[in-house]
């Protein structure tokens, strides 16, 4: 009974349905010490981002409502259910279901052979040392939240800090995301071995903050100082999105558009996947 709802629960959140942040911490919490809600989460955030991405719902015309209701009113419904069924599953039942059981597991196979376990497990436990990616983006945030780290330049334009960026010598194409309901508070740049990176900040309501960090895919691979764990990169380039809280924060950490960005930031977690995640 328990499980059921846990799962019920699980739904309701990847479908962004938890509007209380306390009972959305709760799941959230419970979530990352269960591999098990790890998996079901997974797997309806996937179904709702494949769905969003596929589907294109538009309205039914009145008339073709009405007829549909005419069509499936009780005295027709079973008449119309079994006119939905091929002939071939009364002429030949043994071949027709045998056929349709064998595509089920054809499908089954395809869903749960794609990058097994990688797709729940816990990433953020394995990020580790100075020159982490993942680490760094931590270490900053805090120290944005402490005053030890400000913007190096202050803009709420999108275009404007991608020049700051460029006359500060970041060589690497830096993508800003425009989303609604946050404004762009500034940027800096960081200097790592010589190499420059990218780093900017937005504001949300509450006075909450969004801070993004994104290199080039590429500075990941060729270089040893700024670094993310092999399987994690692999799970990015799959196209996925890795999402982790702890306390009061939410991690992320995604690819879009070549770069990879992590994400940190001290508001909803479900508003920072939402609106990052369907980017990748």
């Amino acid at each position: 009974m328990k499980e059921s709802r846990d799962l019920y629960y699980i739904a309701a959140l990847a479908d962004g349905e938890v509007k209380d942040p306390s009972e959305e911490k709760s799941l959230r919490d419970k979530i990352e010490k269960d591999p098990g809600l790890q998996f079901e989460y997974f797997v309806q955030k996937s179904i709702k981002r494949l769905v969003s991405e596929r589907l294109n719902i538009s309205r039914v015309p009145e008339k073709v409502r009405i007829r549909l209701e005419r069509k499936i009113s009780p005295r027709n419904r079973l008449n119309h259910f079994y006119k939905m069924i091929p002939d071939i599953y009364f002429t030949k039942p043994l071949a027709a279901w045998g056929s349709t059981i064998v595509l089920l597991a054809a499908i089954a196979l395809i869903i749960f052979n794609r990058t097994p376990t990688a797709e729940f497990k816990n990433f953020a436990f394995e990020q580790s040392g100075s020159g982490n990616m993942y680490v760094q983006a931590m270490n900053n945030f805090e120290n944005i939240l402490a005053g030890k780290l400000a913007p190096q330049f202050v803009s709420d334009d999108a275009e404007k800090i991608k020049e700051f960026f460029k006359k500060q010598g970041v060589e690497y194409p830096v993508y800003i995301p425009e989303i609604k309901d946050w404004k762009l508070v500034g940027a800096v740049v960081s200097v790592d071995h010589g190499e420059k990176f990218a780093h900017h900040v937005y504001s949300m309501s509450g006075g909450k903050l969004v801070y993004l960090f994104q290199v080039d895919e590429t500075e990941i691979k060729k270089h040893n100082f700024l670094t993310l764990t092999d399987d994690l990169v692999s799970f990015l380039d799959s196209g996925n999105c890795y999402e982790s809280t702890k306390g009061n924060l939410v991690t992320l950490i995604t690819r879009v558009k070549g770069n990879i960005f992590a994400v940190v930031s001290n508001g909803s977690p479900g508003e920072i996947e939402n609106n990052l995640c369907q980017l990748n």
